[in-house]
């Protein structure tokens, strides 16, 4: 979902979901750091830009483990900058 959008860039936050049997959140965060970047890279394509490169510093990620269902529930939340040409 985006937030919110600029002649500079757009804010954007994705909620990923995964099952992990064995509980450990850093594979699940890392995928969906992945799946934010790539979201960013073609949400930007589709205007006609590129962005700048993100980073781990430029994204915020919390996750959430379900004991019942052994799924984690991850969300991503970042600034996306455009670059410039």
């Amino acid at each position: 979902m985006i937030d919110s959008q600029s002649a500079e860039g757009f804010s954007l936050e994705i909620a990923y979901t995964e099952y992990k049997f064995f509980p450990s959140p850093d594979p699940v965060i890392l995928a969906a750091r992945q799946c934010f970047s790539k979201t960013a890279t073609e949400l930007a394509r589709r205007k006609g830009k590129s962005i700048v490169p993100l980073t781990s510093a430029d994204m915020n990620a919390t996750s959430n483990r379900n004991v019942v269902d052994a799924k984690y529930l991850v969300n991503v939340t970042g600034n996306v900058r455009f670059a410039l040409k």
